[in-house]
């Protein structure tokens, strides 16, 4: 009874591993006892888990080391619209001063739709802005 419980034990552990290559090594070990599948599926396990790490501190330390790379090469040559925000505008500058994209520094009269190209409001609030032009 006890010889039964042993190898139905064994049986239901190697049948429900899910790694393929476990399993399958469990299989070719002749007279196999419980024991014997819980350590080797253990010894699998630990294997691929050592692997799996040894990968990730080898693609992680490449990481760093192309990530400082681009930092050296972005460090020699700033972006350019980093350049161009230089230009436009200095610290001695107030807030007020700096130009805005808004309708709130513009007249109203200056304001022109960008729908129907006419002045006094903008697209948001235009009666065309849903309408398609037939003439182009």
């Amino acid at each position: 009874m006890e010889r039964y419980l042993q190898v139905a034990l064994r049986d239901q552990f190697v049948c429900g591993l899910r790694d393929q290559e476990t399993k399958t090594e469990s299989f070719r070990v002749s007279q196999l006892s419980f024991e014997d599948a819980y350590k080797l599926a253990a010894a699998h396990e630990e294997a691929s888990r050592n692997a799996t790490n040894t990968e990730k501190i080898i693609t992680g330390s490449q990481a760093a080391e192309n990530a400082l790379v681009l930092y050296a090469a972005q460090k020699r040559q700033p972006p350019r619209a980093y350049k161009d925000q230089k230009k436009k505008f200095n610290r001695d500058q107030k807030r007020s001063e700096i130009p805005r994209a808004n309708s709130e520094n513009k007249k109203k009269s200056q304001i022109l739709c960008y729908c129907c190209n006419k002045p006094n409001h903008m697209a948001k609030d235009c009666h065309l802005r849903f309408k398609s032009c037939n003439l182009c």
